[in-house]
C-alpha cells in the first residue's frame, strides 16, 4: 500500500489521490478543512468536489441540506475565515458553494441467469415401482419439450 493510499483511505476514490503532493489531494484536504465551517452539520458531510468554479458539498441527509440553505451566509463567512487562516488559495479556488444530497447507491438487482448445463432429458430410470417410473417419464417429457421451446 502506497503512502498516499494510507493518507487517502477516507478520501473519495474518484478523486484519484495517488500521490502525496498531487493537486487533487491538496484540493481534497482543502475541502475537508473548509467542511469545518459546517459546525454541527459536519457529521453529515460526506465529501466535496470542485466543479469549475463551484464547490459542491455532498451531505447525507435532506434536512441537513435544507439547514445549509437556511444558514448559508453564516457558513460562507466561516469558510472565508478558514480559507484565509489556512492559506488555501494555492490548493483550491471557487466562487460559489452549494450543498446537495449525497445519492444512495442503486440496489443490486438479481440476475436470473440460465445455467450453462441444461438438462437434456437423457437419464436412466432405475425405479422398480411403476408409479414412480411414470412420474420420471413425465419429467423426461417435460424437459425435452422445454428444450424444444414448447
Amino acid at each position: 500500500m502506497a503512502i498516499a493510499d494510507k493518507v487517502c483511505k477516507d478520501h473519495d476514490k474518484s478523486l484519484g489521490c495517488s500521490a502525496l503532493g498531487s493537486p487533487k489531494l491538496k484540493e481534497h484536504e482543502a475541502i475537508r478543512k473548509l467542511s469545518a465551517a459546517l459546525g454541527e452539520m459536519q457529521p453529515f458531510f460526506s465529501h466535496g468536489s470542485l466543479t469549475g468554479d463551484e464547490l459542491v458539498l455532498y451531505l447525507a441527509h435532506p434536512a441537513i441540506v435544507s439547514e445549509f440553505g437556511m444558514k448559508k451566509e453564516e457558513i460562507l463567512q466561516k469558510m472565508r475565515e478558514i480559507y484565509k487562516a489556512e492559506n488555501l488559495k494555492q490548493s483550491i479556488t471557487f466562487r460559489r458553494v452549494r450543498a446537495v444530497l449525497k445519492s444512495k447507491p442503486a440496489p443490486a438487482q438479481e440476475k436470473n441467469e440460465i445455467p450453462a448445463d441444461r438438462a437434456t432429458g437423457e437419464f436412466e430410470i432405475l425405479a422398480a415401482d411403476e408409479g414412480i417410473k411414470r412420474r420420471f417419464e413425465h419429467i423426461r417429457a417435460l424437459i425435452k419439450a422445454n428444450n424444444q421451446g414448447g
